[in-house]
């Protein structure tokens, strides 16, 4: 089995969820828990808008022919 990450990818990086909060990640099959993932709160959901917002400002300035 390959390393999953299991960190929210938020402005180019993996961070934990900001409060440190998991959840599980459960074998539907079997019910075992396969592993733990960050459960990302409302403050985490605004860093990844706010990341977005700058990525998608930066995009818009880059030059067409660039942006393959």
């Amino acid at each position: 089995m390959t390393d999953t990450p299991t960190q929210l990818f938020i402005g180019g990086a993996w961070v934990d969820a900001s409060d440190g909060a998991t959840m599980p990640v459960d074998d539907p099959a079997t019910g075992e828990v396969l592993c733990h993932v960050a459960d990302a709160g409302p403050k985490d959901a605004k860093l990844a808008e706010e990341a977005a917002v700058q990525a998608q400002e930066a995009w818009a300035r880059t030059a067409p022919r660039a942006r393959s």
